[in-house]
């Protein structure tokens, strides 16, 4: 795998020629350095806009924006969305996730923040796209 979001396509076939495919989203990420000793205390994050915990839209994508504190140094935000997306957000302390796809229906975004002794504080929003 290489590093970042990678795309895996598995795809079936029985003798009457019927077939099936599947698309799989893995994002891998290298291995972090040990944990330095001492930090224990996990970085607050906030989704800052949209303002709020549950968004309903048309929209098929949204930007996400939001904030990363820690008493050392945020080192990464990352999210995931239940739809099998998943990415790194650009920026740290002052983060932004652009023109996230949103698939129909009902989807939970995590997001991700870590400090350099790899604890991790965590935002949620859940985001209902619906077509008309």
């Amino acid at each position: 795998l290489m590093p970042g979001l990678n795309q895996i396509t598995i795809q079936a076939s029985d003798e009457q020629s019927n077939s099936s495919s599947l698309l799989l989203r893995v994002t891998y990420q290298q291995a972090t350095a040990p944990r330095p000793t001492g930090d224990t205390a996990a970085p607050r994050v906030t989704i800052t806009s949209p303002n709020t915990t549950y968004l309903v839209t048309r929209n098929s994508s949204v930007t996400l924006r939001g904030l990363a504190t820690d008493d050392t140094a945020v080192d990464l935000v990352r999210w995931e969305c239940n739809c099998g997306l998943s990415g790194q957000a650009a920026g740290t302390q002052s983060w932004a996730i652009a023109n996230l796809a949103l698939p129909v229906g009902p989807r939970q975004i995590r997001v991700y923040a870590r400090d350099r002794a790899g604890n991790e504080g965590l935002a949620l929003i859940t985001i209902n796209r619906y077509v008309d």
